[in-house]
């Protein structure tokens, strides 16, 4: 397989992952500097449990007497009045905290940043850690020479960013302490000094982020820097970014011992014969474009005896270094490996060596679950050996295709749902549209012929198919027919979850079968699937009652029409105005959630057993991501001697740099 094809089907799968991130509400703004958020989606944590318990005393109690020793002092930017109160005191003191609270919570950065000068009450209860900003998922922090020159051709994705341009490097401390509870921090940079600037500041404040993501632009990575001020980090991602390293990718001779260190991300990064991975990791994702790499990897891949979760990308396997591989990550070796994907990979298993997998059965017993996704060579034969290596405990078997490639087509999918029935297994499926259809088999009767294949497939293993499927996610596909004969069952009834993005094909046609043939669907995702409409969406209301599932969630995003109103807001007055006897068993109402970039509507159909949730919006739209970029590097050293040289600047942006792979060369 070509690098185009890598190239291009890498980019689709990006495409997929970016197109579910962020208000898809047309909202334009200049390219904030970000990378994508992680790939499981953060929960942040929520003080929402800590408010419920506190507030039970209305004094606030749980600060104890923390507000005793702080005395109101007048900041130069105070507001100075002749007479604050009629006893001469101030009357903020005597105002509950979590009152302040209340208030505090709906201010942004640049706003907290300038309360908390106010004051040492104030500065108290905004930065001592209990209040930190909400919903803070990722910090971006970048050079100025970083967003400016390398960054401007990146192509925009569909998250929020606030950008903050700081002043002063010094500042990077007051921020800290309004931001101390990230998910992730995100360092770009060329120059060492200003990693260990921010390095510094992160320890110095105390900041209790999850993990730590670096993306040198140059040689030298500093990971030394890292381990000397964090290091006791738990999770850290690295990626070199320039073309020269996208292929070959970037040595590393040394890897410092993290003391709890259990997730590493290493993207076109290599160990050289020096370095070793930390003992202690349970979860490695470790991707790689360059096949004489792969050697190396699987010898220090034996040490990690406590590794729960394998994911490996790019690599080339043949059979010897997959028996190499299966040596690593055999029961005798790793005995909680659970998890275990390949994505983008390719597989030559030799015919010769290929009896010596079979001997092998059982070695993998330990495994829960399997994916690959978007692989290449002799996909069949790779899923077969590794069906007879797992063991009973194998309960899910992810997949995502293209269904017309003939490596792995989709008919090969339905084939293999016999053996899932038979072995209790659930399959995750994923469809996607080629990103060149020209280059993939498109000429009319091409098509025909895989349309007779599947078809003679699911005649024999549809019933199968229908049994194990229970997760359908499917992006970018145009094919009305492949669609609705895929969904043309009458049950489904361990389907769960399903996802269309930015599918022509799903129509209200297609959402009519769902709604009629899947009693216990508990998500459905329609994002930016412009065929879908209001009548589709009705259906789900006419079926409320047959539906088994107590709880059914549609995030239904698309372009708002041109008055404004989001398609949630034109189903729920459909509803309510023209087909009244749909609601006369359920109750209705219609919330609107305001979020800090747009606003949110939601549907709410609800009887005593059973609930339907109709939304614009999802978890993503919670979180919050901020860009910090630094001063320029010639301004580095200058200094604002104003009681405003904390101030920040702070733009809103609805689009995010999507972290994509440079051109091929």
């Amino acid at each position: 397989m070509s690098k185009m094809y890598n190239l291009e089907d890498e980019e689709m799968s990006l495409r997929a992952a970016i197109a579910q991130r962020g208000p898809r509400a047309g909202l334009k703004g200049p390219r904030p500097p970000t990378s994508p958020p992680p790939e499981i989606d953060p929960t942040v944590p929520s003080s929402s449990d800590f408010m419920s318990r506190s507030l039970r005393n209305e004094s606030g109690s749980s600060l104890g007497s923390s507000d005793d020793g702080l005395k109101y002092e007048r900041h130069s930017i105070s507001p100075k009045l002749a007479d604050i109160s009629l006893n001469g005191k101030n009357p903020f003191m005597t105002v509950p905290w979590h009152v302040m609270y209340s208030i505090f919570q709906n201010l942004e950065l640049r706003d907290r940043i300038r309360a908390s000068m106010v004051c040492k009450r104030w500065n108290h209860l905004l930065t001592d850690g209990r209040f930190p900003l909400e919903d803070l998922s990722v910090i971006n922090l970048f050079e100025y020479e970083i967003l400016n020159e390398k960054m401007e051709k990146n192509i925009q994705s569909g998250g929020k960013v606030e950008f903050v341009q700081l002043n002063d490097t010094e500042d990077l401390r007051s921020i800290f302490l309004h931001c101390d509870t990230p998910y992730a921090v995100k360092i770009w940079y060329s120059r060492l000094d200003f990693l260990e600037s921010v390095l510094e500041k992160l320890s110095e404040c105390n900041v209790k982020l999850k993990s730590l993501d670096i993306y040198p632009y140059q040689e030298y990575v500093g990971l030394s820097l890292v381990h000397e001020y964090l290091p006791d980090l738990k999770s850290i991602g690295m990626r070199p970014h320039s073309q020269g390293h996208f292929f070959k990718g970037m040595s590393l001779p040394h890897f410092p011992k993290f003391r709890q260190l259990a997730s590493l991300t290493l993207d076109s990064f290599f160990l050289e014969e020096t370095a070793e991975f930390p003992a202690g990791l349970t979860t490695l994702d470790w991707q790689s474009r360059t096949e004489s790499t792969i050697s190396g990897f699987l010898d220090r891949l034996k040490s990690l005896k406590l590794l729960n979760r394998l994911i490996m990308t790019h690599n080339t396997f043949s059979a010897l270094s997959f028996l190499k591989l299966l040596e690593a990550i055999g029961a005798w070796n790793m005995s909680n490996l659970q998890y275990l994907a390949f994505k983008l990979s390719t597989f030559w298993l030799d015919g010769r060596i290929r009896n010596h997998f079979v001997k092998m059965t059982n070695i993998l017993r330990t495994l829960k679950l399997l994916r690959l996704e978007l692989c290449y060579g002799d996909v069949q034969s790779f899923l077969n050996i590794m069906m007879e290596l797992t063991g009973p405990e194998l309960s899910v078997v992810c997949l995502t295709v293209l269904p017309r490639r003939m490596e792995f087509p989709l008919y090969k999918v339905i084939e293999m749902s016999s053996e899932f029935a038979v072995r209790g297994i659930s399959l995750h499926l994923g469809i996607m549209q080629p990103s060149s259809p020209d280059k993939e088999k498109n000429r009319e009767e091409e098509q025909g012929e895989f349309l007779t294949i599947e078809e003679e497939a699911m005649a024999r293993h549809y019933e199968s198919f229908c049994k194990v499927l229970s997760v359908l996610d499917v992006s970018f596909v145009n094919n009305v027919n492949m669609l609705s004969n895929l969904l043309i069952s009458s049950s489904f009834n361990n389907l769960t979850e399903i996802k269309f993005i930015e599918c022509d094909a799903t129509t209200d046609q297609i959402l009519m079968r769902i709604a009629m043939s899947c009693p216990n669907l508990q998500r459905l995702s329609l994002l930016s699937c412009h065929a879908c409409t209001i009548e589709g969406m009705r259906h789900f209301v006419e079926c409320f009652h047959a539906r088994k599932s107590e709880v059914l969630t549609i995030n239904w995003q698309k372009d708002q029409e041109h008055d404004g109103r989001s398609a949630v807001t034109d189903f729920y007055v459909d509803l309510t105005t023209n087909h009244r006897g749909l609601l006369e068993d359920v109750s209705i109402k219609s919330y609107r959630k305001q979020f800090r970039v747009r606003v949110g509507e939601q549907i709410i159909i609800w009887t005593n057993e059973k609930a339907l949730y109709i939304q614009d919006f999802d978890s993503f739209d919670r979180n919050r991501f901020l860009g910090i970029v630094s001063p320029p590097y010639e301004r580095n050293e200058e200094t604002d001697d104003s009681d405003n040289s904390m101030i920040i600047e702070q733009h809103n942006s609805s689009s995010s740099v999507e972290d994509s792979p440079p051109s091929s060369p």
